[in-house]
Formats: structure tokens, C-alpha cells, sequence
């Protein structure tokens, strides 16, 4: 397991329990607590789910929930994978997209969580 996933752990656990209760108020408040580290690493999240190879390995379920949730945000993905956009703008765009950030970490989360079992 990676240093930056060991660090994130807590983080990752709190966005879990705020997931689970599907409340976006709870969502922004987290992310405005963030560090830069965890901004970071949740970017990380939505590249590595944006790859072809792990998105082409999701259940068909989980695909069709990404696609239907994140394709009037495309915009926005984007910026995020930009390396030179900078950390304030990705925080405000996960921080007000929770349209599609939301339903993006209910796959990717399970998937981390499922590392800490091993």
C-alpha cells in the first residue's frame, strides 16, 4: 500500500460514512477541511478511475452510473486532470460538483476500502 493511500486512510473512511447518508452538505463541509495532500489524492481518485483500463474493468452497473452522473460535467473532469490547474480551483470544483464527484467516489471507495481488508 502506497505512503499517500496509508495517510489518507481517515479521510477516506469519513468520505465513506458521509457516502453512505448521500448528504452533499456533509460532502462540502469535509472538503473544505481538506489539506492539499487529500485534494490531491481524491484528483488521483477520478484520474484513475478516468483511465480506460480500470474503467473498462468496472462492473457494467458502475459504468453506467459514472457515465449517466458525470457527462454533463465533463467540463470540470477535465480541469481536475489538468496537472496546472491550480489547487484552490480543484477544490472548488469537487467542493460543488458532488452532482458527479458523489456517485464517482461510491465506486471508487469501495474499491480503496477493500485494500485496507487485505
Amino acid at each position: 500500500m502506497s505512503k499517500s493511500l496509508k495517510r489518507n486512510i481517515p479521510i477516506v473512511k469519513t468520505l465513506h460514512k458521509c457516502l453512505r447518508k448521500h448528504n452533499a452538505e456533509d460532502f462540502k463541509d469535509i472538503v473544505k477541511c481538506l489539506n492539499d495532500d487529500c485534494i490531491k489524492f481524491l484528483c488521483e481518485c477520478v484520474r484513475n478511475v478516468c483511465d480506460v483500463k480500470v474503467f473498462n474493468n468496472l462492473p457494467e452497473q458502475c459504468k453506467k452510473k459514472i457515465r449517466k452522473s458525470s457527462h454533463p460535467y465533463k467540463n470540470d473532469i477535465k480541469k481536475i486532470l489538468k496537472p496546472h490547474t491550480s489547487m484552490y480551483k480543484k477544490r472548488k470544483i469537487i467542493q460543488y460538483g458532488s452532482g458527479w464527484f458523489l456517485p464517482l467516489l461510491t465506486t471508487v471507495i469501495p474499491m480503496i476500502t477493500s485494500l485496507f481488508t487485505k
